[in-house]
């Protein structure tokens, strides 16, 4: 007979990998260096500025290596990094536009507080409108899918092993208190990047995204929903403008 914090655990990961989870202390000090190394690498990476050849394509190659290098490293399965069919497509889909259209309308209510404070908006890119179709498909193909396959297939991934011990007896705060920690590390890698305070509004899209990938544990509806909420974030000042950009 399991313990009840071993039951609670294994709810978490409703594939379980073939490969046994590394020990904790290892996955911790491991999920350390790699966030802290990966942090510090777009931090740098920021400030080479807008000019630099590589500054569109560095941060999210980043992001890449820091979540597959240490998992292929440690032969540990791609699987748990969320690199799977979803077990039902449809529900994943369902799940995708659920969620799609609460971050609508917190895309809104955001753009429109701001205003109303007479701040501007952060990470709101200047996408010139004929440019969009290759700017949109670049978010969902390349941006979106790495910054998911680090922040929520890798760190959410180790943070629920690493928090199982921690709630023993209660798999909802061991599930959340992984998805907030892969949260405050999202937003932490947006304030370094953009160096706007303002940029800690994307907490709470971290929130949403880790959320969405420990529900249908694959990767496929957080990406699709990351690529939508940018989308959304440079769409919305577009069309208030009248398209009045570039």
């Amino acid at each position: 007979m399991l313990p009840r914090h071993a039951l609670a655990a294994s709810t978490l990961l409703t594939s379980a990998p073939a490969d046994p989870p590394p020990s904790r202390g290892h996955l911790l000090l491991e999920t350390s260096l790699v966030s802290g190394a990966a942090l510090v690498i777009l931090a740098g990476v920021a400030r080479l500025g807008p000019t630099w050849p590589g500054s569109w394509l560095a941060p999210s190659a980043v992001l890449l290596a820091a979540a597959l290098l240490p998992t292929l490293l440690q032969r540990r399965s791609l699987a748990q990094l969320g690199l799977r069919h979803s077990r039902d497509l449809a529900s994943s889909l369902v799940w995708f536009a659920l969620t799609a259209l609460v971050v609508l309308a917190g895309v809104v209510l955001a753009l429109s507080t701001l205003h109303y404070l007479r701040l501007q908006p952060p990470l709101v890119p200047n996408v010139p409108r004929a440019q969009w179709p290759p700017w949109l498909a670049f978010q969902l193909l390349y941006v979106a899918p790495a910054e998911e396959l680090f922040f929520r297939g890798y760190l959410t991934t180790n943070l629920l092993h690493l928090c199982a011990p921690l709630f023993p007896a209660r798999a909802g705060w061991q599930r959340w208190a992984a998805i907030a920690g892969s949260a405050a590390a999202f937003t932490l890698a947006h304030v370094a990047v953009s160096g706007a305070a303002l940029s800690a509004l994307t907490f709470l899209p971290g929130l949403i995204l880790g959320w969405l990938f420990v529900r249908t544990r694959c990767l496929l509806a957080p990406v699709l929903l990351h690529a939508f909420a940018n989308a959304a974030w440079a769409w919305a000042p577009c069309l208030a403008s009248g398209w009045s950009v570039p």
